[in-house]
């Protein structure tokens, strides 16, 4: 059984701490090094991945994995945070096995996490980096839940295909032919439930010149039906009502169906495909809208920007409707080094006139409240 309390805190520091320091410094040999050897100890890639991981993470993270759920993770370990539970599918899957192996050979900094989690790169091979990642990944493997390869990057008009645990602050400024302008700041929660489940809520105020303020409620359930790990993709359908708030318009119902693809190493595909009416009935509620958005992912890094192009044709069913294509040029700027930050903008350019509106601008501000708070991993 490990001792605690083998160091004394100097002043100035936390007793938690310098048995976090003594940990390391056991585990990793350095007092043989002070004392004069210039190998190893013992050449950890050597050792079975099992072995391995009691040998170099199981102080820590706990011998199966799990941490300490019990609550003595501080006593046990010296860490100031807890550690996370490796069996838990939910959170195992969240992220892509490439995170898990750039956390485990670079350390906790170089994703935005925890200080004490040191990096193995000069201590195991990539191969053996690799094998331990998905040591740890099949501890907490569940095929109910889609892995994290599958979580491509959100576009404007685009339904992400994949369940989230998000909050966003969307913006849409449109200057209007008549020379008016419209500006909506729409309020958007989401929250995962079980495996495949996605409930959420947003709230859109509008401000239109020369008239009151207006808005909507809309509420919503994504479900994640089937996925591809191999081929990399991801099908999801969802429904969508919309109430009205101070506005003349009437409520409606969104059916639709988001389809998510990796197009080789560099390219993402999602394409959203809505079906929505509104009162009266027949033809005249009916409007069929289709998207899609290509991001380019030229950085494995979580911090970095990602260019992208989207489309949007959309039509209503009643006869002598137009239909309106727009193209919007963005660019997704993933702001924290954790990724769970990123700010998203761009023009959006109608290929046809449009009678109504002369230019419009999209952003929006993403927070990934699954992955930590706002102002952590920086």
């Amino acid at each position: 059984m490990r001792k605690t309390g083998l160091l004394k805190p100097v002043r100035g520091h936390s007793p938690v701490t310098w048995k976090f320091v003594a940990l390391l410094v056991i585990r990793w040999g350095f007092i043989g090094s002070a004392l004069g050897q210039t190998g190893p100890v013992e050449d950890l890639n050597a050792l079975p991945v099992p072995e391995l991981y009691q040998r170099a993470c199981a102080a820590c993270h706990g011998p199966d994995g799990r941490g300490y759920p019990g609550g003595e993770w501080r006593e046990r370990t010296g860490l100031l945070t807890p550690p996370p539970d490796f069996t838990d599918p939910k959170f195992n899957s969240r992220e892509p096995l490439e995170d898990w192996v750039a956390v485990i050979r670079d350390g906790g900094p170089a994703r935005g996490l925890s200080p004490q989690m040191p990096s193995f790169g000069l201590a195991l091979t990539e191969a053996k980096i690799r094998a331990l990642a998905r040591y740890l990944k099949g501890l907490g493997h569940d095929a109910r839940y889609p892995p994290g390869e599958l979580n491509f990057y959100r576009g404007h008009r685009t339904t992400k295909a994949f369940p989230e645990d998000e909050f966003l602050l969307i913006s849409n400024y449109e200057r209007l032919r008549s020379g008016g302008t419209v500006f909506q700041e729409t309020l958007y929660y989401a929250h995962r439930i079980g495996p495949r489940y996605q409930w959420e809520i947003k709230g859109t105020p509008t401000f239109a010149t020369g008239e009151d303020i207006s808005g909507e409620v809309e509420l919503g359930l994504k479900w994640a039906v089937a996925y591809d790990l191999a081929r990399r993709w991801i099908l999801t359908v969802g429904l969508e009502p919309a109430f009205p708030v101070r506005s003349d318009e009437k409520w409606s119902a969104t059916l639709y169906s988001t389809f998510g693809k990796a197009l080789g190493d560099r390219w993402t595909l999602q394409s959203s495909l809505h079906l929505k009416w509104s009162p009266p009935e027949g033809a005249e509620g009916w409007t069929l809208r289709w998207s899609g958005v290509v991001h380019g992912v030229f950085t494995s890094a979580r911090r970095g920007l990602f260019p992208a192009l989207e489309w949007t044709v959309e039509r209503g069913l009643s006869a002598g409707a137009r239909t309106r294509v727009w193209l919007l040029p963005q660019v997704y700027a993933a702001l924290s080094r954790r990724g769970h930050v990123a700010l998203s903008v761009g023009p959006e350019i109608p290929l046809r006139r449009d009678p109504d509106v002369r230019f419009r601008i999209r952003a929006f501000l993403l927070w990934d409240y699954a992955d930590g708070p706002f102002w952590t991993g920086w």
